[in-house]
């Protein structure tokens, strides 16, 4: 007995994309609100640090990473079956396996900073952090690498080409921001003038604010960056068919379900 349940694949990516980019804002609005974080671009991280706030951002990041897991695993496959005629197909294969590692890695920080917030254990949550952005860096790269060699062996070079272009732009962006967020942000800690400054009211009659706005608004961008990357690849998972099948185990004659027992 089995069944089986056909799902358009690349729907994943659009939800994926909705539900990060609604789910930080809503938190955004409720951190706000309730004035835990001062208005102007706090770092995504402190709108989920405070109680009512910080429920939905840990179930927000949760759900995304779970999708992120599922993206980066199908992306894996898709490339293993699609490409099988290409002559560099082992380059292929061994770029495949490192972006599947950097991939899940990224998707494990984001459960990090889902359960770990920085006002509680920030040691875990900066970790997660780290993983999340530093590895999805890694990630972008490499896939763009595998498209930049599939570009070179594919039929449909217009498409291809367009693929190669956006994906190599937001991996630049990414690169760029991420590098300028750490750096900004290391200063502005540095240059502020009480070492008990609350990060999550830090507002412009505190020393390095400026850099720390340069910091926060940094994170926003790298991490839209990020989730557009893999919108990138819808027109990939449109070739995609993906089933889930259900089936009862082979049982010997003797052997009676708990229906029928």
């Amino acid at each position: 007995m089995a069944s089986s349940s056909e799902v358009g694949i690349e729907v994943l990516l659009v939800l994926f994309a909705v539900w990060f980019v609604v789910g930080i804002i809503v938190t955004y609005i409720i951190a706000v609100a309730q004035g835990h974080v001062y208005y102007y671009f706090p770092y995504i991280s402190d709108t989920g640090g405070l109680p009512p706030e910080s429920c939905v951002f840990t179930l927000v990041i949760s759900i995304g990473a779970i999708a992120m897991f599922f993206i980066v695993i199908i992306r894996s496959k898709q490339l293993r079956h699609y490409h099988d005629d290409f002559t560099c197909m082992s380059w292929i294969n061994l770029l495949n396996l490192i972006s599947l590692v950097f991939g899940l890695l990224s998707a494990l920080g984001l459960i990090l900073v889902a359960s770990f917030q920085n006002v509680n254990v920030d040691e875990a949550h900066f970790l997660g952090a780290f993983m999340t952005f530093g590895f999805g860096l890694v990630y972008q790269w490499v896939q763009c690498a595998i498209s930049f060699i599939t570009y070179r062996s594919n039929h449909t070079k217009q498409l291809g080409r367009v693929l190669l272009f956006f994906r190599t732009l937001f991996s630049v962006i990414t690169t760029c921001f991420f590098c300028l967020a750490i750096a900004a942000g290391l200063v502005a800690l540095h240059t502020s003038h009480s070492k008990s400054l609350n990060t999550f009211l830090w507002n412009p009659s505190d020393g390095g604010y400026a850099l720390h706005v340069v910091s926060t608004l940094s994170e926003w961008v790298m991490s839209i960056s990020l989730v557009l990357f893999f919108l990138t690849f819808h027109p990939d998972f449109q070739l995609v068919h993906f089933e889930i099948n259900v089936k009862l185990r082979s049982k010997s004659k003797d052997e009676t379900t708990p229906l029928n027992a």
